[in-house]
C-alpha cells in the first residue's frame, strides 16, 4: 500500500498512486523531493530523481560525493556504511531474480 502525503488516499500499487499524482498537478519528481526528500550525505544537496527506486537506494549524488564523504568517516565508519550498501545491493539482486523465475523470465 501506498499512501498519498498531500490527501491520504491510499494505493495498491506505486503505478496507480503515481497515477493520481496527476490530479495534484505534479510530477514524480516533484513530490518524492518535496514530501520525502533525500539529501546528499556529503553536500546536502536533494538527491537527483531519475525513478523512485533510484532515489530511495542512493545517499549521493554521485560516485565522487561518496569518496569524498567515505574518506572523512572514520575507518569503522567506512566498513559500517559500505557494507550496509553491499546488503542493499544483494538484497535488490535477489528480489530480482525471484521476480524473474516468478515471471518465467529465467535465463
Amino acid at each position: 500500500m501506498v499512501k498519498c502525503k498531500i490527501c491520504n488516499l491510499e494505493f495498491e500499487t506505486d503505478k496507480s498512486f503515481h497515477g493520481h499524482l496527476k490530479s495534484h498537478k505534479l510530477r514524480m519528481v516533484e513530490y518524492y523531493q518535496t514530501h520525502e526528500p533525500r539529501y546528499d550525505l556529503l553536500t546536502g544537496e536533494l538527491i537527483n530523481f531519475k525513478n523512485k527506486d533510484y532515489y530511495f537506494s542512493n545517499d549521493f549524488n554521485n560516485k565522487i560525493s561518496m569518496k569524498k564523504w567515505l574518506k572523512e568517516q572514520t575507518p569503522d565508519a567506512q566498513k559500517d556504511y559500505l557494507k550496509k550498501l553491499l546488503l542493499q545491493r544483494r538484497e535488490k539482486r535477489e528480489k530480482r531474480r525471484e521476480e524473474d523465475v516468478e515471471g518465467g523470465c529465467v535465463s
